[in-house]
């Protein structure tokens, strides 16, 4: 699987290089872009927006966590941080209630039911309990927190649930000007689409990948999921 998915990249245009996540190039590519609005969707407790503060990154951030228990520690670590927002809420294509499945470990919680053989592998992967949820869309809340001339990243870690969110950012996403976005290279969600459909959407919407940074694997050292970074072409 490995060696056809960096095949089919290969045929694209693209190489998979080997690196370490906390080495990835943010602030690089924040200063590049100008980035100063991010939009943290699938906050958990806040992990992502403090590698970026310890990056660097001291512009405004946007963060979104539905799970109740995780929200609740990424409030508090926020706290002191006046540019930092969170919303106990999630983002997908219809405004609404849902049902979220909240996994033992919090960061795996999805909208999507767990493939019964990777919960069967991985027993950190497996779900604890269901709780509802607001959901709302991007596009309607977009221009309450960026401005016309504010430099937008799009971050999603959502396990599965990205193309719902993008669904539901239509407008926006001709204001973004940089997404990074967890990709499964073999899915653990039922309904979850795979790398290769998630880099041919966002180049069909306009974006360009220019970095890959490995992300978490199986027992055999396969990789599951990687980081994708895209830019507006």
């Amino acid at each position: 699987m490995r060696s056809m998915i960096k095949a089919m990249l290969g045929r694209l245009g693209y190489d998979v290089v080997r690196t370490n996540r906390s080495a990835f190039a943010f602030t690089a590519h924040a200063r590049r872009l100008g980035i100063d609005l991010v939009f943290d969707v699938g906050a958990n407790i806040g992990q992502y927006a403090l590698q970026l503060r310890s990056s660097g990154y001291a512009a405004r951030i946007i963060s979104f966590e539905p799970v109740i228990e995780a929200y609740a520690e990424l409030a508090r670590r926020s706290r002191a941080d006046p540019d930092w927002t969170v919303l106990n809420l999630a983002l997908g294509s219809e405004i609404g209630e849902a049902t979220l499945n909240v996994g033992q470990q919090t960061e795996m919680s999805s909208f999507h039911r767990i493939r019964d053989r990777h919960a069967e592998l991985h027993a950190w992967a497996r779900m604890g309990h269901a709780q509802s949820t607001s959901v709302t869309r991007l596009d309607e809340i977009f221009d309450t927190y960026a401005g016309p001339d504010d430099r937008v990243l799009l971050k999603m870690d959502v396990q599965g649930f990205e193309t719902e969110v993008m669904a539901g950012a239509r407008r926006s996403l001709s204001r973004i000007a940089a997404i990074q976005m967890e990709m499964a290279v073999m899915p653990s969600y039922s309904d979850q689409p795979d790398m290769l459909t998630q880099v041919n959407f966002l180049e069909t919407a306009g974006f360009r990948l220019v970095d890959l940074v490995n992300g978490g694997r199986d027992r055999e050292g396969c990789l599951i999921e990687v980081d994708g970074f895209f830019v507006r072409s």
